[in-house]
């Protein structure tokens, strides 16, 4: 396997993982909210305020998981980006 073949399937593997975590991390904050404020609560306050608290939590996974992606797509591509390039020159340059 080349160098460029094993730096792809790690950025493929750090972006599976990165995602699957940070859409879980979602996916079971949106529950909690949904749960805490909707489910497991009671009064008439709960029934106007819980969606909109939920609501709240969900858009707030939204707007964090964009940001940390971009964040975590720029380290990424930095740190993997130069073992490429290092690789890249190695191999065209060994002549």
């Amino acid at each position: 396997m080349s160098s460029k073949e094993h730096v792809f399937k790690i950025y493929l593997l750090v972006y599976i993982i990165l995602g699957v975590t940070i859409g879980l991390f979602g996916h079971l904050s949106a529950k909690w909210a949904q749960y805490t404020y909707i489910t497991a609560a009671s009064g008439p306050t709960v029934e106007t305020m819980g969606p909109i608290l939920v609501g709240l939590v969900i858009f707030q996974n939204i707007a964090v998981s964009f940001l940390i992606g971009i964040v975590l797509a720029f380290l990424v591509g930095i740190i993997l980006g130069s073992n490429l390039e290092t690789s890249l020159q190695r191999y065209l340059f060994q002549y």
